[in-house]
């Protein structure tokens, strides 16, 4: 972790307060009430949805804390962390998540 490469690390358990030591990476978990992790992760990091997408299947929520620095503009908008939920699968990412979910 805090690496800049992208050295994926695999875990069988993680909790949000983990996300505090990674960066510029996503992580995929498996989910059952998405309105409730939604809520949970906005509300630890303080953030706000700047706007939502649907496509492929996937529902994404383009959100903005400011706790972090970084960041890219999409549009008009700063965003800095990126939550998607396909299935029951949520991907969490900063400053977006990249590749395919």
């Amino acid at each position: 972790m805090r690496s800049p490469s992208s050295q994926a690390v695999v875990k069988e358990e993680l909790f949000l307060w983990e996300f505090f030591e990674v960066e510029g990476e996503s992580v995929v978990f498996v989910c059952e009430d998405r309105e409730q992790i939604l809520q949970d992760i906005l509300e630890r990091y303080g953030a706000s949805v700047r706007f939502e997408e649907q496509a492929g299947g996937s529902h994404s929520y383009y959100c903005y804390t400011e706790k972090w620095l970084d960041g890219i503009r999409i549009g008009e908008e700063f965003i800095n962390l990126h939550i998607a939920f396909h299935g029951d699968s949520c991907a969490v990412g900063s400053p977006i998540i990249f590749g395919g979910f």
